[in-house]
């Protein structure tokens, strides 16, 4: 029974640092700007994979147009 308490006091503690961390993030300067580098970070990031998926696109597109030209049997 012991063990049972002791992993909820642990499960308590564990979720009462996260909550705190989560708090500091919101309502500091400091976490402020570390969630606005984040979000900013996460846009770049979004950004390269769209160029990155438009860019992939095209060159499939270009190797099928070459592999077409290329098949004896069109």
């Amino acid at each position: 029974m012991s063990s049972n308490k002791s992993k909820l006091f642990l499960a308590a503690a564990v979720g009462a640092l996260i909550g705190a961390a989560v708090t500091a993030l919101f309502t500091t300067e400091k976490g402020k700007k570390i969630l606005s580098d984040l979000k900013d970070g996460m846009d770049g990031m979004k950004n390269d994979f769209k160029e990155n998926m438009s860019a992939f696109k095209e060159e499939s597109k270009d190797s099928d147009q070459f592999n077409e030209s290329k098949d004896p049997q069109t």
